[in-house]
């Protein structure tokens, strides 16, 4: 795995590479597409950051993710406030520590309206399933 994934981070082999991650190499190339787009990876190469990040946009990529890709990338994508807590209980069975940035992300009361401090997931505060979401996904991403 290491190779290929030093093969997407390099000009001459990046866009095989990528391919190969894309459609040949199951959940454990979609988890590299993930770290390509959103991890560590991705000031290395920006060219291979944005083509995983297209990747993992195509449905079929995504249906082959694991569940805690899936998750992550549903939490990213998703952009109303109720769309992000009904996606809390999935979060708490399949998540990792991959979904904890996400997840943080909308501990933020800050960011929305006109001057930009405005609470933009208003919905999250009226109970404690954000919290709870993020100490269950903390405690199992220690215990790996």
């Amino acid at each position: 795995m290491d190779v290929v994934r030093s093969a997407a981070l390099d000009p001459t082999t990046a866009q095989a590479a990528l391919h190969l991650l894309e459609a040949r190499m199951g959940p454990t190339g979609i988890d590299i597409l993930y770290d390509l787009a959103y991890g560590d990876l991705v000031q290395r190469s920006p060219y291979a950051s944005s083509r995983a990040r297209e990747a993992l946009r195509k449905k079929e990529v995504y249906e082959r993710a694991s569940p805690a890709v899936q998750v992550t990338l549903d939490l990213r994508s998703a952009t109303a406030c109720d769309e992000k807590k009904i996606l809390l209980p999935k979060a708490r069975e399949a998540g990792d520590a991959r979904t904890l940035v996400p997840l943080r992300e909308l501990k933020n009361r800050t960011g929305c309206g006109k001057r930009f401090r405005e609470d933009c997931w208003p919905c999250l505060r009226k109970d404690n399933a954000l919290d709870s979401t993020i100490a269950s996904v903390t405690q199992r991403a220690r215990g790996r």
